[in-house]
């Protein structure tokens, strides 16, 4: 079953991403952005992410920094919008 959650928290967001989950930015109310996740046995993986698990750092630094590159991009197609 596909479960989808919305975290406005990068850190997590990348550990995910890292696992290959559907990350994709999404702008709020109040003028921020958080992270739509999606995929299958997501809270369980979820789960994982606060209990500390073992990653391989350099995947999950890519996966941060994809993050944060969605985020710019994101930005600025909305501040061009306006």
């Amino acid at each position: 079953m596909i479960e989808t959650i919305e975290l406005s928290d990068a850190l997590p967001a990348a550990y995910l991403r890292t696992l290959n989950f559907s990350v994709r930015p999404k702008h709020t109310e109040l003028n921020r952005i958080s992270f739509v996740i999606s995929g299958e046995n997501l809270n369980q993986a979820l789960e994982t992410f606060y209990l500390n698990p073992k990653v391989r750092i350099l995947d999950f630094c890519s996966a941060y920094r994809e993050l944060r590159g969605m985020l710019f991009t994101f930005k600025k197609i909305n501040d061009a919008g306006k």
